[in-house]
């Protein structure tokens, strides 16, 4: 009997344990890496506030090679390649290489330090093989202080660390522009070359 009592009182004790941490669990915040919305990447992201930034609310016209360097007056932009390529077997490959950039508030920063930027760069690189049905994918971000990320006109550049959409002149020749991404083992190198005028993304 004394037996008996005790293994229902076990039972009782366990039942107890449970229900209470079940109703602890579910009183307790998740950690904050749950919350992907709180997270100041997520919010520079998703972001709508444009007072003080310049908008492209209407037509303007463009300045080369000025307009393929960066607009700090703006919120945010980005840059990329992009596209299909056969290797020398035939095979398909897809590519895409985008750096975005993006402005945490307003106006130029007036500090004489080169470790503070109001600027944060963004880098995605992603590569299809066709062949062997695989998709991969590697990303980077960075501050844009210390060399350690940014963006510049003349000659253009975008970077992020080893990564880099830059210009290469050609004397004589249509300039081209040379793509560097780094993932792991493999190391990805791109060269573009003009074969036309600028033209708008919805004209392309």
């Amino acid at each position: 009997m004394k037996k008996k009592l005790l293994i229902i009182v076990l039972i009782g004790v366990i039942i107890l344990v449970i229900a209470r941490f079940i109703d602890f669990s579910s009183t307790q915040p998740a950690a904050p890496e749950a919350h992907s919305s709180g997270s100041r990447l997520f919010q520079l992201l998703s972001g709508d506030r444009v007072e003080g930034y310049s908008q492209a609310i209407e037509a303007r016209t463009f300045r080369f090679p000025e307009d393929h360097g960066p607009h700090p007056d703006f919120r945010n932009e980005w840059w990329y390649l992009t596209g299909n390529l056969d290797d020398e077997r035939g095979e398909r490959f897809g590519f895409e290489l985008t750096f975005f950039r993006f402005a945490l508030n307003p106006g130029r920063l007036q500090s004489g330090s080169h470790w503070q930027s109001n600027q944060v760069y963004l880098a995605h690189f992603a590569v299809t093989d066709a062949a062997k049905e695989q998709f991969h994918v590697a990303q980077r971000f960075s501050r844009g202080a210390l060399e350690l990320a940014g963006a510049q006109t003349m000659p253009f550049k975008v970077w992020i660390d080893d990564w880099s959409i830059k210009e290469k002149p050609a004397p004589g020749k249509a300039n081209q522009n040379k793509g560097r991404a780094v993932s792991g083992n493999e190391n990805w190198e791109l060269t573009a070359s003009t074969d036309g005028f600028p033209a708008t993304e919805s004209h392309c």
